[in-house]
């Protein structure tokens, strides 16, 4: 039994290994004999886990989807503005 509040999910980071998803500390999540689940699929759910950590369920919730992805392309555009002023200064 796990001694994290219900509300909680497994912290992270999670990994998937022969076909379980795992948590931190060697937490099981899920396994190929509690639920089928492809393993493209839970390379794409730790991925997602992993690149969320820290921030909270509901707050996921609220973003639209692809939202994360436009958030992070406009950062990488700023980035790159910044690369280019730099430049143009040197």
């Amino acid at each position: 039994m796990s001694s994290r509040p219900a509300q909680e999910h497994t912290p992270e980071p999670w990994s998937f290994d022969d076909g379980v998803l795992w948590g931190d500390e060697g937490n099981k999540v899920v396994s190929r004999n509690d639920w089928w689940i492809d393993r493209d699929d839970a390379r794409r759910i730790v991925a997602c886990v992993n690149a969320c950590a820290g921030m909270t369920t509901q707050d996921l919730e609220a973003i639209d989807p692809g939202g994360l992805h436009r958030v992070f392309q406009r950062y990488l555009d700023i980035v790159q503005e910044a690369v280019e002023a730099n430049d143009d200064r040197a």
